[in-house]
């Protein structure tokens, strides 16, 4: 799986899924 199908499934966007990375 890759980073945006991850995204996909969490219901995540881009500027979010950064969030959760950094914090």
């Amino acid at each position: 799986m890759n980073t945006s199908e991850a995204l996909k499934e969490l219901g995540l966007s881009q500027k979010e899924a950064d969030l959760y990375l950094v914090s």
